[in-house]
């Protein structure tokens, strides 16, 4: 993942060696979820490889849920203690 000043968001690809992957993007400045969710799915669109299994955004908000573009937000609590 790259490091961006504090306040921005960054990107990363989990790929398996199988070919399947899942993008996220990490928005803990307060930044727009809708936008992030945007940016994946067009990082999603170009990759000509395959779909990806998931796209999400990981958030500091208290709510989890899926948008209707499909794009989970996941609030980072949930990841672990």
């Amino acid at each position: 993942m790259a490091r961006r000043p504090p306040g921005h968001s960054g990107f990363l690809v989990v790929e398996h060696t199988d070919g399947r992957w899942a993008g996220f993007e990490v928005e803990l400045g307060g930044g727009p979820v809708d936008q992030a969710a945007g940016s994946l799915t067009r990082m999603a669109h170009a990759r000509v490889a395959s779909a990806p299994s998931a796209l999400g955004v990981i958030t500091a908000t208290e709510h989890g849920y899926r948008q209707p573009d499909g794009v989970w937000v996941i609030p980072l609590g949930c990841l672990g203690p």
